[in-house]
């Protein structure tokens, strides 16, 4: 027999947010919903904490979050049962490949992005997500803490290859887009999060429900007992993951899908 759903969990760009970072009215009062009958909301996305806090601020919930894809994991009192963090010195081996490339990178370190030099998508980035960004020069020389997440991509924007460069260091990387690489701290996954989450809660895995739309949210879909990836989900998700659904994030995909619990 299949038991209830009592775990439900969401990333948020691409997934429960729809193009304009909004979060339909009927999804949000369905969340709010099964938070009252004590079903577990929980939040999981690439982005950092401040930014996941944000957005559910402005939707009126406050619920676990999984945040730097998996790095960290924060209960709604704020306090973190995982906080995951690649060391400054294998931070600066990344980081010059990035620069002996010509690559963009920026580090996250607790909530503030670290860039080289100012450019207009790392303002708009830092106004969307709600969070600061400090220019200070070459990374690898000035990032004197360890580091929550890194992000590499090629300034064309264009898809590229790193298998086995980085195998010797406690490093997992992942992608949020196909064109961008990003890196956390060993054993920093959702899936590994969620797993960790849920013991907390005293949810079993076949309890829990979990929605994503990038290969970043491949180990989460295959951790929970149901994995459902939106039907705009990036090709790399498509081509492993064949549980769908029928809807996009612009069109109410998540609230369809938990319409019924």
């Amino acid at each position: 027999m299949k038991l209830p759903i009592k775990l439900i969990a969401l990333d948020l760009d691409g997934t429960l947010l729809d193009s304009n970072d909004n979060v339909s009215p009927n999804t949000n009062l369905k969340l709010k919903e099964l938070i009252e009958r004590e079903i577990h909301v929980v939040i999981a996305t690439g982005r950092t904490y401040r930014s996941a806090d944000n957005v559910q601020k402005r939707f009126s919930l406050n619920v676990p979050i999984i945040s730097y894809n998996g790095a960290k994991v924060s209960l709604p009192s704020k306090v973190d049962i995982t906080d995951k963090k690649i060391s400054k010195d294998e931070a600066k081996k990344i980081l010059e490949y990035a620069e002996t490339n010509d690559m963009f990178a920026k580090a996250y370190i607790d909530d503030v992005m670290y860039i080289n030099e100012e450019d207009e998508h790392s303002i708009k980035l830092s106004y969307r997500h709600g969070i600061q960004y400090k220019v200070i020069g070459r990374l690898s020389e000035n990032i004197n803490k360890d580091v929550n997440m890194i992000v590499i991509r090629n300034r064309d924007r264009t898809e590229f290859n790193i298998d086995g460069l980085f195998d010797d260091l406690n490093v997992s990387i992942t992608k949020s887009v196909p064109h961008i690489y990003e890196f956390m701290a060993k054993g920093s996954s959702k899936g590994d999060s969620l797993k960790t989450l849920s013991k907390h809660l005293g949810v079993k895995r076949e309890e829990i429900l979990a929605v994503g739309n990038a290969l970043n949210d491949l180990e989460m879909l295959q951790f929970a007992g149901t994995g459902i990836a939106m039907k705009n989900s990036d090709p790399e998700l498509l081509d492993i993951w064949d549980n769908l659904s029928y809807y996009t994030n612009n069109e109410e995909g998540v609230y369809r899908i938990i319409k019924d619990i």
